[in-house]
């Protein structure tokens, strides 16, 4: 298990071998001060468990000052992650206009992405090919 934190938020991150899915479960309020580093964390756990699919758990999870730097976010992890081709799903309690508009734009950059409010949904979603 790894661990990105701050004083508002964490991430903790957790490789499903069965599944071969990385569990990564948000908690707190999002700000903008450690998405490089929680990228980065991201990316690097899925390279050690030679993973390509992940469900990020955002039903603790509060998006604040997220929007005001939101058309970066997308093009960073590219960045950072070097155009690999990664499956995500989001898991949230209520799908709205925010997580529709970041499903959107994480699409429009190259990522499959899809947010759910169900979390078999977004397992079987995951795992199917490709």
């Amino acid at each position: 298990m790894k661990m990105v934190s701050s004083d508002t938020m964490r991430y903790v991150f957790e490789y499903d071998s069965e599944h071969r899915v990385l569990h990564v479960t948000a908690s707190g309020k999002m700000g903008n001060e450690k998405f490089h580093e929680v990228a980065t964390t991201f990316l690097d756990e899925l390279d050690k468990n030679e993973c390509d699919r992940a469900l990020f758990d955002y039903l603790d999870f509060t998006i604040s000052d997220y929007f005001i730097d939101l058309p970066s976010r997308p093009k960073e992890l590219v960045d950072v992650s070097g155009g690999r081709r990664i499956k995500m799903a989001g898991l949230v309690r209520k799908l709205d206009s925010a997580y529709e508009l970041i499903e959107i734009m994480y699409v429009n950059m190259g990522f499959d992405v899809r947010i759910f409010t169900n979390k078999d949904d977004a397992m079987l979603w995951l795992l199917k090919t490709p």
